[in-house]
């Protein structure tokens, strides 16, 4: 990321023309790469930014756990009619979900809706990982089955980060997410079979862990 700024900073000086807002997002992205989220911060306030630049901006402060910082950006692009784009959307939910702030996800999904976003999976598993993280597995699963209902359709993660986040429920719950995952089609992974197992383990089911 120093290389990427460095270079960035000599074509300011040595450009006679206006850099374009593409390098400046190049910029901001470099320092998301870096976990310099207060470097791509200060970018996007020095440049006139698109939609790009909120979302590689978001995800830059996203890698740092600044949820407060991802909420007002997402605001201030929706009040630009900038976004908020999905990429956007859901780089701001991995922050709340860094930061465990299951209760502001929730209102940040809640306020997306009412942004009229088709939201995606990618959202709505980070939603459920910052749920998952608050110990909130009621409304995980209530989540996972509204997007078996209506949509999005769910994916592997999806069922992952649920079964994770039921480590505290009986093994029956993890074995039915298990089933339903199978039965729609989608590949269980090492996470999948780890947290079945986990479930059992912790019910003392040694003989079922270790089938």
């Amino acid at each position: 990321w120093q290389d990427a700024l460095v270079m960035f900073d000599r074509l300011q000086r040595e450009s006679s023309a206006t850099v374009s807002t593409s390098c400046w997002n190049a910029a901001i992205g470099a320092c998301a790469r870096g976990s310099r989220w207060h470097l791509s911060l200060a970018l996007l306030g020095q440049m006139t930014p698109d939609a790009v630049s909120y979302a590689a901006t978001i995800d830059a402060i996203a890698r740092g756990s600044r949820w407060e910082h991802s909420l007002a950006l997402l605001q201030e692009a929706a009040v630009r009619n900038l976004g908020p784009s999905l990429s956007a959307l859901g780089a701001a939910m991995r922050a709340h979900e860094n930061a465990g702030q299951w209760g502001r996800a929730l209102s940040l999904l809640e306020w997306a809706r009412l942004q009229n976003l088709a939201l995606n999976a990618t959202v709505l598993n980070s939603t459920m990982g910052a749920l998952g993280a608050g110990s909130q597995w009621e409304s995980v699963l209530e989540l996972l089955q509204s997007m078996q209902e209506a949509g999005p359709r769910p994916t592997t993660i999806s069922f992952n980060v649920a079964m994770n986040a039921c480590r505290v429920c009986e093994p029956s719950v993890a074995e039915r997410l298990f089933v339903t995952m199978k039965d729609l089609q989608l590949v269980p992974t090492v996470i999948s079979f780890t947290a079945l197992i986990n479930s059992y383990a912790r019910a003392s089911r040694w003989e079922e862990a270790a089938a």
